[in-house]
This record gives C-alpha cells, structure tokens and sequence, in this order.
C-alpha cells in the first residue's frame, strides 16, 4: 500500500503549551501561525522531512486527534484496497487545489484524509 502519513491535526487546549511540547520534546518548528477567526488559532509544526502537525486551538472542539493527511500515488487504487477491506468512504472523492482527496474513518472517528496529488 502506498499510503504515505504526512500530516496530523490536533485540537489543543493551549497553543503555546503545545507549541513548546513539540518545539522542545520533538524538535519541530513552526513554519506558519493563523488566526481565521476570534476563537480559532492554528499553528503548522513541521520536521526536518516536510512532515507536518497541524494545531488547532478553538473551545468549541474536542481536543485530541482530529485527522490523519496521507499522501497517495493512486486514489482508486487505493480506496478499492480498503474498499475490498469493507472500509467506506465518508465523503465523495472531490477535486482539490493540489489534486484528489477523499475521507475514510478509522474505528476511533479519527478523520483519515487520502490526498492524490495532480502531476506537476
């Protein structure tokens, strides 16, 4: 399976709490800050291989782990294997500003987002 784990979103409690713990325990760095409205912050962490972790702070979610982006090579091909598994899609596959995605869960509600990527 080509499934590649390339970003993970976290409802947090406290931002800069979370920044520090990830700055200081696991060695990433901020590479960008958002605050798309009053009560949301977001925070992209990354590690030195482009991995991302995306944190979110906004009271009205539950904190914990929220999604899992993968990269793929090939959407079809991919969602057969877990279709053929009896995982199924929770959203149709639709078209992004990078390529294809779609969304299945894992047995915990945590949001698994496949992401093909066009051609460049």
């Amino acid at each position: 399976m080509s499934i590649r784990m390339k970003y993970h979103t976290m409802i947090v409690s406290n931002m800069e709490e979370s920044i520090a713990f990830y700055k200081g325990a696991m060695g990433l760095v901020v590479d960008s800050k958002y605050q798309p409205n009053p009560d949301s912050k977001i925070t992209l962490m990354r590690d030195e291989d482009g991995n991302f972790v995306e944190l979110i702070e906004n009271k009205d979610l539950e904190t914990g782990l929220w999604s899992i982006r993968t990269d793929v090579d090939d959407l079809d091909k991919e969602l057969l294997k877990l279709e053929a598994k009896g995982i199924e899609r929770q959203m149709p596959v639709v078209k992004t500003s990078v390529g294809r995605m779609t969304m299945v869960m894992d047995p915990n509600g945590v949001r698994i987002y496949l992401i093909e990527h066009d051609e460049h």
